[in-house]
């Protein structure tokens, strides 16, 4: 899964010069970010509809490099502004698949 996010990710505007070893650790972190909260587990593959927010979690990621932390952004009269969060659309696709926990159970 990881090889097809990367192809994808390498296809959009100002990615095909990002190192493969940056974006096939941050799609790994992006993908454990989903299992986080659709409470997967670590062996378990994420549905494909998911794909999409994966590479969207990866490229709000990238784009944030040199800047964490930091909200918006202004030289010189150009203003940049960051967003933290995922789409509405991306959070109704997780929340599609987000299996409720069952506490004091080993599963």
């Amino acid at each position: 899964m990881n090889e097809e996010i990367l192809k994808s990710i390498k296809l959009r505007p100002n990615m095909a010069n990002i190192d493969d070893t940056l974006l096939n650790d941050m799609i790994g972190d992006a993908i454990n970010d989903v299992k986080d909260y659709i409470n997967y587990k670590e062996n378990e593959d994420i549905p494909n509809s998911l794909k999409g927010v994966v590479k969207n979690i990866v490229i709000v990621k990238v784009n944030r490099i040199g800047y964490e932390g930091v909200s918006s952004h202004s030289f010189s009269g150009v203003s940049t502004s960051f967003t933290d969060t995922l789409s509405k659309d991306d959070i109704r696709k997780l929340k599609r698949y987000r299996r409720l926990p069952i506490y004091g159970s080993d599963e």
